[in-house]
């Protein structure tokens, strides 16, 4: 149940999930708004995990004049197991928005839109549950009619976390470039995994030569157009925030192939695996 308790500047909105997993948008509307546009939304995502309990798994080193290290979660964002399952895929990203997208359309009052003559951030804003398709009159498959690079922070880690960025506090979408400088550089030598959702279970040195492990299902993506999932079970798609001129970095894998630093368009939804942020 969902109950908004006290007015004004202390109003609290609080979700009630009685011992119930899942994930919820929540949007909040002017009074006396008979479309209910929104005025900002927020993801609420319910689950055994705490990302407030966990130290970052397995820091690794990377980066190429600059080492630093990058402790991933053990989960995608919005998953509600860490495996290689169903469950574990989380939720699904339009580059640079910060509200997410299940796997199919029209769930719980999501849809889809034509990106028609484009769309602003204000829009999407307004709109949490709708997944836009390409903006007519722009030559970089966005979504959004004038192309922002920095919405989930750009490639400078030392500037602020922004209000776009779908990570919980103390996380955020890792950063990425060319060679050295992926997150996921060195991952691909492990075995692709074929049950459940399919993916990849990549380990990682812990700092001292003990090695854990961690499942990267094989996720898929909701497409730009027709807007459907595809290559669930087959290939797997994780955004960075970096972008690399009209298209971001991100990785990318499937049966036969790791790359670490693929590339791909905006538009698209893709699953979101966060990192912890960097304590000055």
């Amino acid at each position: 149940s969902l109950v908004v308790e006290g007015s004004g500047k202390d109003a609290v909105v609080s979700l009630y999930t009685y011992n119930t997993e899942g994930n919820a948008v929540v949007k909040i509307y002017k009074k006396g708004d008979a479309d209910k546009t929104a005025l900002w939304s927020w993801h609420i995502w319910v689950t055994g995990y705490d990302p407030a309990q966990d130290n970052g798994w397995n820091p690794k080193s990377y980066g190429g004049t600059t080492t630093r290290n990058v402790s991933f979660m053990d989960r995608n964002l919005g998953a509600l197991e860490a495996a290689n399952s169903v469950k574990g895929c989380g939720l699904y990203y339009q580059w640079g928005r910060k509200d997410p997208f299940p796997a199919k359309d029209n769930v719980g009052g999501f849809g889809i839109a034509d990106g028609g003559s484009g769309v602003t951030i204000v829009q999407a804003i307004q709109n949490p549950g709708t997944f836009y398709g390409i903006a007519s009159g722009v030559n970089n498959d966005d979504w959004l009619s004038t192309k922002n690079d920095t919405l989930w922070g750009g490639d400078d880690e030392s500037k602020p976390k922004t209000i776009y960025d779908p990570c919980p506090a103390g996380w955020r979408v890792p950063f990425s470039g060319e060679g050295t400088s992926s997150p996921w550089y060195g991952f691909g030598s492990q075995a692709f995994i074929s049950d459940d959702a399919g993916g990849y279970v990549l380990p990682v040195d812990n700092n001292g030569g003990q090695y854990t492990q961690s499942y990267w299902p094989a996720a898929g993506l909701r497409s730009r157009l027709p807007n459907s999932l595809i290559s669930l079970g087959a290939g797997g798609n994780y955004w960075s925030a970096t972008c690399r001129d009209t298209d971001v970095y991100d990785l990318a894998f499937n049966s036969s192939d790791f790359a670490s630093n693929h590339f791909y368009d905006r538009a698209n939804g893709m699953p979101v695996r966060c990192v912890k942020e960097i304590t000055p």
